[in-house]
């Protein structure tokens, strides 16, 4: 990239250690393996393969080289500042075979998601679920203020979500669901509004759908400092590849940088904070898996 990252009292970050974090990151954590350390499934089953429109790396090495210009250029002074520019010298590290492994890449972004749908798809050819859909749901708690991005809790986002589809009394004999949480920023009011995009079949369709009409997943509008939701659960049922597809849009990396109202990238502050945020976070703590879950390397369903 062409952004310089000598700094004062800031070293360039190499291009080796870019190798070397990439590699590291795609390692299985002591525990249960995350979707970080899925293996690229057959070239039959990648969303680069199977869409025309699949983002390319090129775009995606542009993209991170914005991004650490804009970076770059912050003018917060401390541990804000510091943390930016240090993230704006990671990006410009990256390479098109090894992207540093932060979510605020679009490139890693790119490498992710080949390999999360490439997976999704293989799964679903092997399992052919009778039934799929995919699923939007938003809780009116999980709206947040800019100055509360800090705080927020995703974890606490997942197992709110997995106890609300338990509570539907579905009985989820067949089928999984993934997904992921993201948010998009409304500038009137200033709020980050967090929601869950999910790819669910058989059973947990069903489990889904259940949630509508309920608490808190009913219509609000005119609540104080929060954008109105009229459909806080939308989970149209699609064909396998029609669900899948959608899911591998869902999954680009660009929501972070978008204004909900008028799909503009964020600017000044918003920007530094939104990318500091993704900075912050795994792609572990992002995704939520029910009854599939990641083995050497593969999506496997639950036994």
């Amino acid at each position: 990239m062409k952004v310089s990252t000598k700094r004062k009292n800031h070293r360039p970050v190499t291009n080796c250690e870019a190798k070397n974090a990439y590699l590291n990151a795609r390692q299985p954590k002591p525990g249960r393996p995350g979707v970080s350390s899925l293996l690229l499934p057959a070239k039959e089953f990648w969303p680069s393969t199977l869409q025309s429109d699949f983002e390319s790396k090129a775009s995606c090495l542009h993209e991170d080289e914005t991004r650490a210009r804009l970076l770059e250029k912050t003018k917060h002074q401390g541990d804000w500042g510091d943390a930016a520019r240090d993230l704006s010298a990671r990006l410009c590290a990256s390479s098109r075979r090894y992207p540093w492994p932060t979510l605020a890449s679009k490139l890693y972004w790119r490498d992710l998601r080949e390999r999360i749908v490439g997976n999704l798809n293989a799964l679903i050819a092997e399992e052919l679920p009778d039934r799929a859909s995919f699923a939007t749901i938003i809780r009116q708690d999980w709206a947040r203020h800019p100055a509360d991005l800090d705080n927020v809790d995703i974890a606490a986002f997942k197992r709110v979500l997995r106890k609300n589809i338990a509570d539907t009394g579905v009985e989820i004999a067949e089928g999984f669901l993934i997904g992921r949480f993201e948010a998009s920023y409304d500038i009137d009011p200033q709020c980050y509004q967090f929601h869950a995009h999910l790819l669910a079949t058989d059973d947990y369709v069903d489990a889904i759908n259940a949630l509508k009409g309920r608490e808190p997943y009913r219509p609000w509008t005119g609540v104080n400092g929060i954008p109105d939701c009229r459909h806080p659960v939308v989970n149209p049922q699609l064909d396998l590849g029609e669900a899948s597809r959608a899911f591998a849009y869902s999954v680009k990396g660009y929501w972070e940088l978008r204004n909900a109202a008028q799909a503009k990238r964020l600017q000044g502050e918003e920007h530094t904070r939104s990318m500091l945020f993704l900075d912050r976070h795994r792609p572990e703590d992002l995704f939520i898996l029910m009854d599939v879950h990641v083995k050497g390397g593969v999506l496997a369903l639950s036994a």
